[in-house]
């Protein structure tokens, strides 16, 4: 269950904003484990400061802005699209 400190989007819904992601946006991650991998904010952690960005069903992750890029679909390379 979130906690105050979450904007879930049911607080979107109500007009609440994140900084440049809003939930439901598609983002890639600059650096790490999970560099260059699909994910979708799915809700900013004000007390921190950071995004969370679910990556599956079960695996999600806290990042900073700087951290996330725009997915673009277009930009998939010809071994991603292959995999589909």
């Amino acid at each position: 269950m979130p906690t105050e400190q979450h904007q879930t989007s049911a607080n979107y819904a109500k007009g609440m904003t994140v900084q440049k992601y809003k939930i439901g946006d598609e983002v890639g991650v600059t650096e790490g484990p999970m560099q260059g991998i699909f994910g979708i904010v799915v809700g900013f952690y004000k007390k921190r400061n950071q995004y969370i960005v679910r990556f599956s069903g079960v695996q999600q992750a806290y990042y900073d802005e700087s951290q996330l890029y725009p997915w673009h679909w277009k930009n998939k390379t010809e071994r991603e699209v292959k995999r589909q």
